[in-house]
């Protein structure tokens, strides 16, 4: 993966971890997630969801389900930190060292690539509009 890959992950990683840890402030150290907690939902994703069935262990399905509605956005944020976070090199996974690396690096700078193309046509059109 190429250092620009990382520099850009990293970077999206840190506002996502601002961003969550702003909406968590204030709530989670007085009341350790009190059951009407609603830190995320101000916090829109405007991202394409995929309708998926997941088995998850109760206990942890249980714990976000306390936190109230919107729980299952709470769990994709969780997961893309983690995403971003290998992305960057920050986080390690189990599978660094096995062939799966190649593919995973094509992938990211795929999707970073195709972003940066978003953002220069929406950057054009804002120009020209």
């Amino acid at each position: 993966m190429t250092q620009a890959t990382r520099d850009k992950a990293e970077r999206e990683m840190m506002i996502e971890l601002r961003a969550l840890q702003e909406a968590l402030k204030a709530e989670w150290i007085d009341t350790a997630l009190p059951e009407d907690w609603h830190g995320l939902e101000d916090r829109p994703i405007a991202r394409a969801k995929t309708r998926v069935t997941v088995r998850l262990d109760a206990d942890m399905v249980r714990w976000f389900r306390k936190m109230g509605p919107g729980y299952g956005a709470r769990i994709n944020q969780i997961l893309r930190l983690y995403w971003l976070g290998l992305a960057s090199g920050k986080v390690r996974g189990h599978w660094d060292d096995t062939a799966h690396v190649p593919r995973f690096e094509r992938y990211m700078e795929g999707k970073i690539a195709r972003q940066i193309e978003q953002m220069e046509r929406r950057r054009t059109a804002e120009t020209e509009g």
